[in-house]
């Protein structure tokens, strides 16, 4: 039996999504774009509190992209971390010998 290519982006899609609803995973922009932050408080709002007094607001939205951009990426790669964990070697049930020494 071999598993198309689109079957096996879904299976592997369908996966990530169910290791972010158990492992509480959720990006700054959340999976349905309200920003809200699992605390609570929305996310745009606290940011340009923050950089209100810092910096010029059109710099702000570029700022608020990127953040954005990389807690997308993160939460991918952390759902990852999840995925292959059982298959990861421990480092210490697996000493590597050097000269004779671990």
């Amino acid at each position: 039996m071999c598993i198309e290519d689109g079957e096996l982006i879904d299976l592997l899609n369908h996966r990530i999504v169910e290791i972010y609803e158990t492992q509480g995973i959720t990006p700054l922009r959340g999976f349905d774009e309200s920003y809200l932050l699992p605390n609570g408080k929305q996310f745009l709002i606290l940011t340009h509190n923050v950089f209100e007094a810092v910096i010029d607001i059109r710099q702000t939205k570029n700022i608020i992209d990127d953040l954005c951009f990389l807690s997308e990426e993160i939460t991918f790669f952390t759902a990852m971390l999840y995925l292959y964990q059982p298959f990861v070697e421990k480092p210490l049930n697996n000493p590597i010998l050097i000269g004779n020494k671990t």
